[in-house]
């Protein structure tokens, strides 16, 4: 919540002040101690004694604010603050926050970052944040469950610590308590979550509301997106998991995934059966490019929840697939892994949770171009982990229709569809919001059809091939352009989209692949301040991460090419079935393939 004046430091320096609080986010970024908005009181006749107090005023409020932080408390150990050791204008200035009846019996410091979900951080989560944004429908039901309401402090709170320390150092004292208070929450969260779960198997009881399982899912996105925040690494494979076996039993609205068969002897369920899945079966029909009917009714939480759930299991599929090769190192397709989940979805399902939030979810892709993802995904990891594998022009014809799907898309149709959608967020839609949406359609679409030859380097050789050899109609193969063409094809449309736009915050993973790709060093500084401006504005650890995994690969490309260079490819012969399909004579994807990646790009 805002208060109507300044705070006394940007009121002195003639700041424009954000007016947060309990403090000026302003003041926190610039390393100074915020002096509030109440009444600043000074010493008329100063003493001795009162002089240096006076004089160490500032030393006194940082001390009472990292005190907010670390005292005692019998029941936890400690707490996120004791509002009895405020002073008068901190009392003030925190009966402004967050003045629901349900908040008062939370901590100050609670409440302090409850408020910066609200105002800030929910900003990260959506293109547009139009003061109707869903996820603050969460503090609410939050009073509900309080497992959801501590990882949302906690994520919050760890979404501050990086906002300090990407700001000012990261040895700032308001920076490591932040740090202190989001993995307290997050403690907190899992033990009520572990309390949770014993009370269900002692009471034997486990049926749940809708409003408990879309409780369960937000708490468990939450400890995912807790880790992208900290840093992408560790932790966030077991709650994909848990994230995944939730949407499993979420509702006939909701279900992406096409349900496991129960074992009525051992009650759990088994694993799809190997004969269920086929190349066919993973491929299915060409999804129209018709935009689907979306509901009437408001969105909600929920449907954000959903949706960005699918998208974290869809784009880290992709990356498992570019870069692992090895069956030891991707689950089994016949499990309930994280990354073998996608293998059973319903991809009409996914179609339709992703089109419902497409027109304002964080990363701007469309809906039908993340469904091709999903497949090609689907396809490669089959075809990396199946002991049975169809001939290699099957395998090409797979790739090829995906790819024909790619570049079919119709991104004006598109562009139009969306900002009319937008409509009810944003009150009016302009040209320059309809050129923006074209210009991120032709990113995401470039971006498709790079990762398919990624994954496929063997594809043009296979058109070359049938070209020669008379088999199909030429007229209908795709246009196949280079992979430096399309990654210049992302630089032109990305350069359209300045900092300054709300589209500008996550387009991490056209740029990620660009990345991959990337051999002159003038590409891959592009590349790196690029992330580095989207660091800037949404202050999340994995896009340090995804910075680290690109100088990884670009060292396995580099040493690739020098490989190549010493040692030419012998005479040209026939090319072979395994030629066709990995092209390994002269890609040096083949070289990158078991490069093991823990982090989650997104």
């Amino acid at each position: 919540m805002n208060n109507r004046k300044a705070c006394h430091n940007c009121r002195r320096r003639r700041l424009r002040c954000d007016r947060s609080v309990p403090v000026c986010h302003k003041c926190t970024k610039t390393g100074q101690t915020c002096l509030g908005y109440g009444k600043l009181y000074r010493w008329a006749e100063p003493a001795a004694p009162f002089n240096r107090q006076c004089q160490s005023r500032s030393a006194a409020v940082t001390r009472l604010r990292d005190s907010e932080f670390v005292l005692p408390d019998r029941r936890h150990g400690r707490q996120l603050c004791n509002r009895d050791q405020l002073d008068d204008r901190h009392r003030q200035t925190l009966k402004l926050a967050l003045a629901d009846p349900l908040l008062q019996d939370l901590s100050s410091s609670s409440r302090h970052y409850l408020s910066y979900f609200a105002s800030r951080f929910c900003q990260d989560l959506v293109v547009y944040d139009s003061g109707t944004n869903p996820f603050r429908e969460l503090i609410p039901m939050s009073q509900a469950y309080s497992y959801l309401q501590h990882i949302i402090i906690g994520v919050s709170a760890v979404h501050y610590y990086n906002a300090v320390r990407y700001a000012t150092s990261e040895h700032s004292p308001v920076a490591q308590s932040a740090l202190i208070d989001a993995l307290h929450a997050r403690q907190i969260a899992i033990r009520d979550l572990i309390a949770l779960i014993q009370e269900r198997r002692d009471s034997n009881r486990h049926a749940q509301t809708q409003a408990d399982q879309d409780a369960l899912l937000a708490t468990v996105l939450f400890f995912v997106n807790f880790t992208l925040i900290d840093s992408g690494k560790d932790g966030w494979k077991d709650h994909l998991t848990v994230a995944g076996r939730l949407l499993s039993i979420h509702g006939p609205a909701t279900m992406p995934f096409a349900l496991p068969e129960k074992d009525e002897h051992q009650s759990q369920l088994k694993p799809p059966s190997p004969s269920s899945l086929d190349l066919a079966s993973l491929l299915v029909p060409t999804i129209s490019q018709k935009p689907l009917e979306v509901a009437s009714e408001p969105l909600t939480a929920c449907d954000y929840v959903t949706s960005d759930t699918v998208a974290y299991f869809i784009w880290n599929s992709a990356l498992q697939s570019l870069v692992s090769s090895s069956p030891s190192l991707l689950p089994s397709f016949h499990t309930l892994d994280y990354a073998a989940q996608p293998l059973t979805w319903d991809v009409s399902k996914v179609m339709r949770i992703l089109s419902r939030t497409e027109a304002n979810s964080y990363h701007s892709c469309p809906a039908f171009l993340m469904g091709i993802v999903l497949r090609v995904a689907r396809i490669t990891q089959y075809l990396k982990t199946s002991n049975d594998l169809p001939p290699a022009a099957t395998r090409m014809d797979a790739y090829l229709q995906l790819l024909q799907e790619a570049e079919s898309f119709d991104i004006q149709a598109w562009a139009a569809g969306v900002s009319a959608r937008m409509f009810s967020i944003l009150g009016a839609v302009n040209e320059h919001e309809l050129r923006s949406r074209c210009h991120i359609a032709a990113t995401y679409r470039a971006a498709v059809c790079l990762y398919i030859l990624l994954v496929a380097p063997g594809l043009p050789a296979e058109i070359r091939r049938r070209t020669r050899l008379g088999i199909g109609d030429p007229a209908s193969f795709p246009s196949l352009p280079t992979t430096e063409d399309l990654a210049a094809t992302i630089f032109q449309q990305l350069s359209f989209i300045p900092k300054t736009s709300p589209l500008f915050k996550y387009t991490l993973w056209p740029v990620f692949l660009t990345g991959v790709d990337a051999v002159t060093d003038t590409h891959r500084l592009w590349v790196v301040e690029r992330m580095c401006a989207m660091r800037d504005l949404c202050p999340w650890g994995f896009l340090t991460s995804a910075m680290e995994t690109l100088a990884e690969i670009w060292k396995l490309r580099d040493s690739a090419i020098k490989g190549d260079n010493k040692h030419e490819a012998g005479s040209p012969g026939e090319i072979t079935e395994a030629d066709e399909m990995d092209d390994d004579g002269s890609d040096w994807l083949a070289r990158l393939r078991g490069l093991k990646i823990d982090c989650l790009i997104v």
